[in-house]
């Protein structure tokens, strides 16, 4: 990341704003394949929960995700929620 005039820039960047997304703060992906981690993080970082969610449902592999918004408010996917109970 970098600061510019007192606000922070991370390396993700929204492909409609050309600038940094804002959805989250940060984002957790869990699944067994690292790669898919690695793409579906970059990519869930640029799309809103609703979205995200729908990308989701449709992959044949098993995914769960935490996302933190910016004013530290948490969502997570069913699977989440059922490992945390």
């Amino acid at each position: 990341y970098f600061t510019v005039n007192g606000v922070r820039y991370h390396h993700i960047i929204d492909k409609d704003t050309l600038y940094p997304s804002e959805y989250f703060s940060s984002l957790t992906v869990l699944t067994h394949d690292s790669g898919l981690a690695d793409a579906l993080s970059t990519s869930l970082f640029c799309m809103s929960i609703d979205d995200g969610k729908a990308l989701l449902n449709s992959l044949d592999e098993t995914a769960d995700v935490i996302w933190i918004l910016p004013d530290g408010s948490i969502e997570c996917t069913d699977g989440v929620e059922s490992m945390l109970a």
